[in-house]
């Protein structure tokens, strides 16, 4: 998952500026989405049962957040 700077709710809260300029805000708009998604990823929504999972967070040169997830699932009983 990348951040995108172009998104309108980044855009609309810069005021102008550039997101290179207010790392700050895109930052916090990156770790918000984040944990929606890890939040529905451990509520079983989107891949089941998890019995652990394991993220990174990288922060590129030209200025994009970028996020590595491995979900690991509990083993299900086959299909009889």
């Amino acid at each position: 998952m990348t951040c995108n700077q172009g998104h309108r709710d980044i855009k609309a809260s810069i005021d102008g500026q550039y997101p290179d300029e207010r790392a700050d805000i895109v930052n916090r708009y990156f770790a918000k989405q984040i944990d929606q998604l890890l939040h529905y990823i451990n509520a079983g929504q989107a891949f089941g049962k998890l019995c652990a999972y394991c993220y990174v967070i990288e922060y590129q040169k030209r200025g994009n957040v970028r996020a590595a997830r491995l979900p690991m699932c509990a083993p299900q009983p086959p299909c009889a």
